[in-house]
């Protein structure tokens, strides 16, 4: 299911437990390919945004691991310029911390 960023990306919590950075890094990579669609629909304050950024998040893990610090930059640009404000302000978690 190559369009379910979310299953794309589950596998890689084992690969970060057996030290695979590599492959962590590049199916979060893949899993950000369907994510960008959901954004591109206009809605970034949704449930799914949570996961999105966790996403990006161990592809961040990864590429630190594999010394890959441009890919680092690259998706901590990514979550920033994607991430809403107004998510960042939910208090009920609070979601600044979460995510």
């Amino acid at each position: 299911m190559p369009d379910a960023g979310r299953l794309v990306h589950m596998l890689t919590h084992m690969d970060v437990l057996c030290g695979n950075y590599h492959d962590d890094l590049v199916r979060n990579q893949r899993a950000t390919i369907p994510d960008r669609k959901v954004l591109a629909r206009g809605d970034a304050l949704n449930v799914y945004a949570t996961y999105r950024t966790h996403n990006l998040h161990f592809a961040m893990f990864g590429a630190t691991f594999l010394a890959q610090f441009t890919v680092v930059l690259a998706a901590a640009r990514e979550l920033i310029k994607t991430t809403p404000e107004d998510l960042l302000r939910i208090p009920s978690l609070p979601m600044a911390d979460f995510i």
